[in-house]
C-alpha cells in the first residue's frame, strides 16, 4: 500500500480563467458566497480596482482537482477616508476554510498580499470587527505588526460618534496600518501608490 500523500497548497493571484473553479469550489465549503462573488472580483480586478488572491491546495499526487482553501483580496482605492486620503491599500475579506485553519495559511495569504501592496505603498491597511467572532484575527495583526490608525471606530467605513448607539455586527471595524515600505524587492522603500 503506498503511504498517503500529504496534500500541498500554494497562494498565488486569480486569474480570469479561475472564475467557474473557484464559484464552485466555494460553493460546496464554509468559504461560500452569493453566487457570482469571485466572479465580480474577477472582473473588477481586470479593471485595476483590486487583487484577488487564493490559496488553493495544488493537486499534485491527489485524484481530485485542486480545491479552494482560502483567499482574501487587495482593494487599491477603498472607501475608509483614512485609507483613501494616505492612498493606502486595503486587505479585506481574509477567509480560510475550517478545515485548514491554524496551519499557516492565513499567514501566507497575508504575506503574499503585503509583498503586493509594498510594490505601490509603504503602508498596508486592514481592519477587523469587533465582536468575539474577530478575535483570532484582532491577535493575528496585531502580532503582524499591524496598529490602530488612531482614527478610532468606524461603522460602515464612517466614524462613530461619541454618544450614539450602533450595532455591533461586523460593520463596526477597527482599522490598521503596517509599514511594509522593508518589503520592496528592489530598493527596501516602496514607491507611492498610483493615484
Amino acid at each position: 500500500k503506498r503511504p498517503r500523500q500529504k496534500k500541498r497548497m500554494l497562494v498565488r493571484k486569480a486569474v480570469p480563467a479561475d472564475a467557474t473553479w473557484v464559484e464552485h469550489s466555494s460553493s460546496v465549503s464554509s468559504l461560500r458566497k452569493e453566487s457570482g462573488y469571485f466572479t465580480k472580483l474577477l472582473h473588477e480586478q481586470e479593471q485595476g480596482n483590486l487583487v484577488l488572491i487564493v490559496a488553493q491546495t495544488d493537486g499534485k499526487g491527489e485524484d481530485v482537482p485542486p480545491s479552494l482553501i482560502g483567499h482574501c483580496k487587495i482593494i487599491w482605492k477603498p472607501w475608509y477616508q483614512h485609507y483613501k486620503d494616505g492612498n493606502i491599500p486595503e486587505i479585506q475579506d481574509l477567509n480560510v476554510e475550517e478545515a485548514w485553519r491554524r496551519k499557516g495559511i492565513a499567514t501566507q495569504l497575508l504575506d503574499f498580499a503585503e509583498q503586493l501592496i509594498a510594490d505601490r505603498s509603504p503602508l498596508a491597511g486592514i481592519g477587523f470587527g469587533l465582536n468575539h467572532n474577530y478575535g483570532p484575527a484582532q491577535v493575528m495583526y496585531i502580532k503582524r505588526g499591524y496598529i490602530p490608525d488612531g482614527k478610532g471606530a468606524t461603522y460602515n467605513d464612517e466614524p462613530v460618534v461619541a454618544g450614539q448607539k450602533y450595532h455591533v455586527d461586523d460593520d463596526l471595524v477597527l482599522h490598521l496600518v503596517k509599514d511594509v515600505s522593508h518589503l520592496h524587492p528592489l530598493t527596501g522603500t516602496a514607491a507611492k501608490p498610483e493615484t
